[in-house]
């Protein structure tokens, strides 16, 4: 695994049984990292038993994230040449909206034993639980003004409560575009700022393939006349265009990215001459030379 907190490159984690069929390379999952919970990376999984302690993953995140094998490679190597940890050079590929933050939630275990005797402690936080079922660890410790730091690891260990960490992420909310139409064109001869839009929008309308007059995107706008919003409101406030403010969505990419294309036998000429170069780290400059479609952009790509 490969973590956010983990201050080192790669840890060891067990799968636990509830996951063992589900959990895939590349799978983003909580893992417990020192007191906190951090986001993961499955890059290996193996049957091989340390001859160490583990501790097991925690949750997958919610709902399920996972990194291509191509990806992962992309990130080994981004790692390798940048000196960063192998989480980070993942991070490219996760999506936007990504907390790094987790629920940790306490419960009396089902069924609940009965142990001989329990510190006052570990017996409020016991009778807090009947009455609130399963809380929040944070809201638990707030309600009863402990850090319950030997008080959970002691009742858990009893078989008397259980945790779980939740979390996820949450696509980021659209961000909101503003355009500008035009409505009414008039002429603005004594305004020469309000005269550059209207005629900008006056030439988009006329290339408008439809026929009506285009929604321009105000930065767009602005860059093009070198005016202001000021100027714009002021020709909104005459009737002349119409402000619009509309919903832009953020494109969230999960899924697995298409398979490498297979080379021709010129392109496998040319990208192994390439390779070659670069593994000996040869500084010769290449010319690619070929007609149109011939597969010049796949060799670029992999370079």
């Amino acid at each position: 695994m490969d973590g956010a907190r983990s201050g080192r490159d790669l840890l060891t984690y067990a799968v636990p049984p509830d996951l063992v069929s589900t959990m895939q390379l590349g799978d983003l999952v909580w893992v417990g990292v020192r007191k906190r919970w951090a986001l993961a990376v499955a890059v290996r999984l193996h049957d091989d038993e340390p001859d160490f302690a583990t501790r097991p993953i925690e949750a997958m995140v919610e709902p399920p994230l996972r990194l291509a094998p191509d990806r992962i490679e992309t990130a080994r190597w981004l790692a390798r040449e940048t000196a960063s940890s192998l989480f980070a050079a993942c991070a490219p590929f996760l999506p936007p909206g990504l907390a790094g933050s987790a629920r940790e939630t306490i419960r009396l275990a089902d069924p609940l034993p009965t142990p001989s005797s329990l510190t006052v402690a570990q017996r409020r936080l016991v009778d807090f639980l009947r009455g609130r079922g399963e809380t929040d660890l944070e809201a638990a410790r707030a309600a009863l003004g402990s850090s319950l730091a030997s008080v959970v690891p002691k009742l858990e260990s009893l078989g008397m409560i259980e945790r779980s960490v939740s979390g996820g992420w949450k696509p980021p909310a659209p961000k909101p575009q503003r355009f500008v139409r035009l409505l009414t064109p008039i002429e603005v001869e004594r305004a020469p700022r309000q005269k550059a839009v209207v005629d900008d929008l006056v030439r988009r309308s006329r290339l408008a393939r439809s026929g009506e007059p285009p929604l321009v995107p105000l930065t767009d706008l602005l860059a093009r006349t070198g005016t202001d919003h000021a100027v714009v409101g002021a020709l909104a406030r005459k009737g002349v265009v119409e402000e619009v403010t509309l919903a832009r969505p953020i494109a969230v990419v999960s899924e697995p990215s298409e398979a490498v294309p297979t080379l021709t036998p010129a392109q496998a000429a040319a990208w192994n001459a390439i390779e070659a170069s670069l593994v000996g780290r040869d500084p010769t400059p290449f010319l690619l030379h070929g007609v149109t479609g011939s597969g010049k952009t796949e060799v670029y790509l992999r370079s």
